[in-house]
């Protein structure tokens, strides 16, 4: 399975955490106080299998429809707000959380997708405390939590992610949950060494010789910054690389939403 197919299928699995096994019927919960009409069904089993198959664009076109034709459904929010984020709208999806909120006390589900759009839009600092919210809802969910790992690794908090990674790892129940945590744990370590910050300083960038008294000419020294930009390219190419890897998880895991 491509880092791909697992990000979404992940993301899709969010879902899944408020108990919604069939559009057309969710729970009772407080998710959806009223029955899904019968016009409004078709269009969230659409978005929902556009999502699936990693269609967010089209998603968001088709739940965007579903929330003009019922603007008091929060299942339809929800989908749309999550459609958003994943297609790279957070800002977006953030105000459709903020009307969701407005009706009804924050869920799971709310504060996971809220961290998701913080995240996504460089607030690190509140995609933390709504990862944090999110586990005082459900203290064993793995996606809080691995969530609250990508928050501190963004902003360069590589023992407070690792400290996450290893209380994931004491907590796990099974052998899928631990390592899950494990990997995690591992692509924090990588990516705080490849940073810099684990006491394997990086490789320095070679300077002019300061002994010589000659100055390079114009060509060389344009060779020598084009290799210097290249050098730099390449070290965040890999450094991007590592974080794709923390970011989406290879692990299937009891406890994560829909796990």
């Amino acid at each position: 399975m491509s880092a791909r197919e697992i990000s979404r299928s992940l993301s899709i699995a969010l879902f899944l955490s408020l108990g919604i096994t069939g559009l057309i019927a969710p729970q009772k919960a407080a998710a959806e106080p009223k029955a899904i009409s019968a016009e409004l069904a078709p269009l969230l089993e659409k978005g929902y299998n556009q999502m699936k198959e990693g269609k967010y664009s089209a998603a968001v076109k088709t739940l965007t429809e579903a929330v003009k034709l019922d603007g008091d459904s929060i299942t339809a929010r929800r989908y749309l707000a999550f459609a958003l984020v994943r297609d790279g709208q957070p800002l977006n999806s953030i105000k459709q959380m903020n009307l969701i909120v407005k009706q009804i006390k924050p869920t799971y589900f709310e504060w996971c997708t809220f961290g998701e759009a913080y995240l996504a839009a460089g607030a690190v600092s509140q995609a933390q405390n709504c990862y944090e919210q999110a586990l005082k809802v459900a203290p064993t969910s793995s996606y809080a939590r691995s969530g609250l790992i990508r928050a501190n690794v963004k902003s360069g908090n590589y023992s407070e992610a690792l400290g996450i990674a290893e209380e994931g790892m004491k907590g796990s129940r099974d052998n899928n949950s631990y390592d899950y945590f494990k990997k995690l744990y591992a692509g924090v370590r990588s990516h705080m060494l490849a940073s810099g910050s684990g006491g394997a300083a990086p490789m320095p960038v070679a300077e002019n010789d300061a002994a010589s008294d000659e100055p390079l000419d114009k060509a060389a020294l344009l060779a020598q910054q084009q290799a210097q930009r290249q050098s730099r390219a390449e070290e965040q190419k890999r450094k991007d690389e590592i974080l794709r890897r923390i970011t989406s998880s290879q692990g299937k895991v009891i406890n994560h939403p829909g796990g």
